[in-house]
């Protein structure tokens, strides 16, 4: 009795030392352990509100996740704590459970020397002390797959129900753990049919149970979306057959495969260590072979048959058919992904092991065994062994300065990188750092922030993470470093993936800093590409990264000047950043709308691997950000039509249509629909086929884009914004009579006159690079409106000069949301725009005029002063309607009164302009009501009543200008010239005329002709024609003078 009670307590020792050893080699060094990228596919999203939206969330990231591990992991984190540490801990728990339940499998149906031996391997495993570490679910597989098998075992045993159940609770479990888990039955599968064939009912049963459960995973893993394999062809390559032997038997020897990195000893020992690795290798192989032959000769008793056709097919099935799979179908062979098969692995090696009844060679056996996979373990040290994140954070956290710039190659990296700052190494890195696309511009950007930071000292530190299996540095980034005369040292950050890191500098101080044209110029000449080339959606996501990074660290007027320049470049870059500047210079909910953004763009790419749901959620997410994101309510719309979720799109269209810019053209028809529930289909082809033709013209794909608006319209025929580009698409290809067809449909349907309609077109050909055709058609528009050329002669202009024509057009957008976001209220906004517009382009009077009024109004006078002026030196017909409020503000007087004025006033010549008379004569009454002094509200409204032969009113108002105006305009006496005319007193017409003439140069070259020929000449003529060239330059004699000119001509 004394015998086994001391060799029960020495098993009892043995097995705790090897759970201590277990433990500790577990807990050695975690702490510097960065989060890789699968850990950072659950750990990102911890502080989800409900298990539901965190799986969804995970699976966005990793489609092939099952909530197996998400459960533990998410309860885990909100139960005790999120933290690495934490979660480690959990992971940590689970392997030494594993290590229990080695013991007792084995103890049990093999033997107490397996059983110990095993577990000592198992403690030892490097392997499984790397996924035990994991916040990942492989250490859980091995615990599930070791519990399938005792639990299955145990139900061949009892048969009873308790069994049957726990039998099926760790199948459960396993079956959504992995979406390989189903390998794991291979053993019991085989074992069922070489030792339970007979017994059909019991194959029934358990065949049925493991059907009910697997069965419904099949069905599900079907329907999912796996990255399409021209995106995984980096980490997923074909295994060779020596990949197949390493997975099947040599796990644990580090350099036979590449799951661990070799640490600093062993590739300072390389002789030692590959003799080491060779002879585990042959130890293993033989005690292989003596378990399966001693195994074989033993075929009749139950332990070896649990040996031959459980343990063994368990051990070489899961490897092998992923292997065969890789090589049908697609690469999907991993170590990790059969790591459960490290339980078979060492109970066979332990049994072979074991064999011996020499208890000396048995311990030489297991000490050769423990000696060789312990030192396996050593040649991992010192660590760590995950791509190091966190030590790449921790680098840049003591090495950089604040005004230095991170750039990052790869969005999905810099949200890694940035995840390990905040977790794993618990620092802020309180500088920009920002997501590049890829390497080329990443070499560009960083010429690009050095130009602009000016300083000899300035650093941008770029952090390439390298491909599995490539331990080369990016020689090809070098090379386009030292191209753009940039100077760089190199580190690397060794791991399973190396991680190099650059400190770049400029090699002189650039005089000049790189406009953001020249930075995708030297982008696209790295690629031996020419700059023409339109931009990629992932270039501008770049640059903007840039700029948003920019502006979160306080630098907001380079982030506004980046996306300014951004938004010159790209139409697509406007609707996506401009809500971002509005509120940068605001200086008000930026944040938040930096946020939306990045939620765009998430969508955007959720939207291209076609996960719709999360696409939904990300646009949703945008809205809920920057609810004033017309473009986050439209996209939000547009995924959800799809999944018949009509009310909701239809209440985020409604939302969209509330927005300044285009969204309520795109949005009508396709609302309507929604409403009516008619035609939704077809509304909704027509709006995606309209928006793709918008990117395919931005991109230089005329003819593409044609296409699509030819189906879009077939669709849709009163899609107006379709007409509109349809129309500008014919212009370039000079289909002259169709385009005219298409602009008055376009005008037709959307209510605008015709010269509004060409307006639009105008624009759409000086933004997208055809400056001569946008001249064309306005000169045709000038034609048909000479009031027209005081909105769009800035434009006229660049188009003329053959400098700037987009960016007046964007000064002319800008101008037209302006009007949209004042009509609805917002001056505040309006403002804003208004002043993108004044600095897009200087000479836009018009919007300086506006600009200038919406600062006065909100007190900001010296500005208001300073863009009033120009807007005055510009336009002389400004100048002098905005005398009284230039000197109000020059002389420090309470401006308000002549600012009302001036609206009203201007409220009156749009009045007129449109026929309103009635309603143009009350709104300049009221100007020279709230401003008596108002030159130009007195001659305006004289001229109005003249048009309307009111005539006695008419010199009414003009009189009593005359005596309260120190020095009477020239244009006041050139109208009392025509009441004279009208009353039939020549003579004083006359003078009238002539001393208006006598008044001013400028008034004299404009009328000088008219009146010599009218009271002089008399020449009716040259009357006509005069009046003929006036008409061109916006001034309507012929409506003002009516049937005077025969009346005057048939007097004697």
């Amino acid at each position: 009795m004394n015998v086994v009670t001391t060799k029960n307590s020495l098993v009892l020792c043995l097995l705790l030392v090897a759970l201590a050893a277990g433990c500790g080699l577990r807990l050695l060094h975690i702490q510097n352990e960065s989060i890789w990228w699968d850990e950072y596919a659950s750990h990102a999203h911890l502080d989800a509100s409900s298990f539901s939206e965190f799986y969804d969330l995970v699976r966005t990231l990793d489609p092939l996740a099952l909530p197996g591990y998400l459960v533990p992991e998410y309860f885990w984190a909100k139960w005790v704590s999120p933290s690495l540490f934490s979660l480690r801990l959990e992971s940590i728990a689970i392997g030494l459970a594993t290590l229990l339940l080695l013991y007792a499998f084995a103890d049990k149906y093999l033997s107490r020397r397996v059983a110990l031996l095993s577990v000592w391997l198992l403690a030892l495993s490097p392997v499984h002390i790397h996924h035990s570490q994991s916040i990942r679910m492989y250490g859980l597989l091995v615990f599930l797959a070791l519990g399938v098998m005792w639990s299955f075992l145990g139900f061949l045993e009892r048969r009873n129900l308790s069994s049957i159940l726990l039998h099926g609770v760790f199948s459960f479990a396993l079956c959504w753990t992995h979406p390989f888990a189903v390998l794991v039955l291979a053993g019991p599968v085989t074992y069922m049919l070489f030792t339970r064939h007979k017994q059909l009912r019991l194959l029934l049963i358990w065949f049925l149970l493991q059907g009910t459960i697997f069965i419904p995973q099949a069905f599900y893993l079907a329907k999912v979306r796996f990255w399409p394999q021209n995106t995984t062809a980096a980490w997923f390559a074909r295994p060779t057959f020596t990949e197949l032997i390493a997975d099947l038997f040599f796990d644990d020897i580090i350099s036979f495969h590449w799951q661990l990195r070799l640490g600093e000893y062993a590739q300072k020992l390389v002789l030692f260590r590959s003799a080491s690795d060779w002879l585990l290798a042959l130890a293993i192989v033989f005690f292989l072979i003596a378990a399966f032959l001693f195994a074989w000769k033993k075929r009749k008793e139950t332990k070896q048959q649990l040996v031959l056709y459980c343990i063994l097919p368990w051990l070489i099935l899961p490897p092998l058919a992923l292997f065969c799979a890789s090589w049908l179908l697609r690469p999907c062979m991993f170590p990790r992904y059969t790591v459960h098969c490290l339980i078979p692995l060492y109970l066979l090696v332990a049994a072979g092991a074991g064999i011996s009844r020499n208890k000396l060679l048995v311990s030489f056996a297991a000490l050769v065994l423990l000696a060789g996979t312990g030192l396996q373990w050593v040649w991992t040290l010192p660590g760590p062994q995950r791509t190091q994140w966190r030590q790449t954070a921790l680098f840049l956290q003591e090495q950089s300065k604040r005004e230095d710039v991170v750039l990052v190659e790869e969005f999905l990296w810099r949200d890694v990188l940035q995840h390990n700052a905040r977790w794993a190494a618990q620092v802020v890195l309180a500088l920009p750092v920002a997501a590049v696309a890829d390497q080329k511009l990443l070499a560009a950007e960083a010429a690009f922030c050095l130009s602009r930071q000016g300083k000899a000292e300035s650093v941008v530190w770029a952090v390439i993470p390298r491909d599995y299996f490539d331990f080369s540095p990016p020689a090809d980034f070098e090379s386009w470093l030292s191209e753009a005369g940039l100077s760089f040292e190199r580190f690397c950050l060794s791991a399973i993936r190396d991680i190099y890191i650059y400190k770049i500098a400029a090699e002189r101080k650039s005089e000049n800093a790189l406009s953001l044209e020249e930075c995708f110029s030297l982008d696209r000449s790295f690629g031996g590409e020419e700059r023409e080339k339109a931009l990629t959606h992932r270039e501008i996501e770049s640059v903007g990264d840039l700029a948003l990074e920019l502006a979160v660290q306080g630098s907001r007027e380079e982030a506004c000047a980046i996306f300014e320049a951004l938004m010159q470049e790209s139409s697509f870059a406007k609707e996506i950043y401009s809500s971002v500047v509005s509120a940068l210079q605001r200086d008000e909910f930026f944040l938040k709308r930096i946020e939306a953004v990045r939620w765009l763009w998430k969508g955007y790419g959720a939207r291209n691997n076609s996960q719709t749901a999360y696409a939904i959620y990300c646009f949703s997410k945008a809205a809920q950000k920057d609810s004033a994101s017309g473009l986050a309510h439209l996209e939000e719309a547009l995924e959800r039509i799809p999944q018949r979720d009509y009310e909701s799109a239809a209440s985020a269209l409604t939302k969209a249509q509330a927005q300044p810019g285009s969204y309520r053209e795109i949005t009508k028809n396709l609302l309507q629909a929604l409403n009516s529930g008619k035609h939704i289909f077809e509304c909704y082809e027509a709006v995606k086929s309209y928006r793709e033709a918008s990117l395919a013209v931005e991109q230089g794909d005329t003819a593409g884009a044609k296409h699509l608006l030819e189906e879009s319209l077939s669709l849709d025929p009163a899609l107006a914004l379709s007409q509109l580009l349809l129309a500008y698409i014919r212009s370039v290809y000079e289909e002259g009579q169709r385009v005219q067809e298409m602009m008055e449909g376009y005008a037709a349907l959307t209510g605008k006159s015709i010269t509004e309609a060409y307006a639009h077109l105008a624009l759409l050909q000086a933004e997208n690079f055809h400056p001569d055709l946008c001249k064309k058609t306005l000169d045709t528009l000038f034609q048909a409106d000479p009031d027209t050329q005081k909105i769009y002669r800035s434009l006229h202009k660049a188009c003329s000069d053959g400098k700037n024509s987009r960016q007046a057009a964007a000064s002319i957008r800008a101008m037209w949301n302006a009007y949209e976001v004042m009509a609805a209220g917002d001056n505040e906004a309006a403002g804003d725009l208004f002043g993108d517009a004044a600095r897009l382009d200087s000479t836009n009077t018009l919007a300086l005029l506006e600009w200038g009024l919406l600062l006065a109004e909100k007190g900001a006078y010296d500005e208001a002063l300073t863009a009033l002026i120009s807007a005055a030196d510009a336009d002389p017909d400004y100048a002098r309607f905005l005398a009284e409020v230039i000197q109000a503000l020059e002389t420090g007087q309470a401006p308000e009164k002549h600012i009302a004025a001036v609206r009203a006033y201007r409220r009156g010549i749009l009045a007129q302009s449109r026929g309103e008379l009635d309603a143009a004569e009350k709104a300049l009454k009221e100007a020279l009501f709230m401003d008596s002094t108002m030159t130009e509200a007195y001659t305006s409204l004289t001229f109005l009543l003249v048009m309307q032969k009111k005539y006695a009113e008419a010199e009414e108002i003009l009189t009593h200008y005359f005596s309260v105006a120190d020095t009477p305009v020239s244009g006041a006496y050139g109208l009392m010239s025509l009441l004279h005319l009208a009353a039939g007193r020549e003579g004083d017409a006359a003078k009238c005329a002539f001393k208006a003439l006598a008044g001013d140069a400028t008034y004299t070259a404009q009328f000088g002709v008219f009146f010599t020929a009218l009271f002089k000449d008399k020449n009716k003529s040259a009357v006509l024609e005069e009046i003929h060239r006036l008409k061109g330059e916006g001034i309507n004699l012929e409506a003002l003078l009516g049937d005077l000119l025969d009346s005057y001509f048939q007097r004697p």
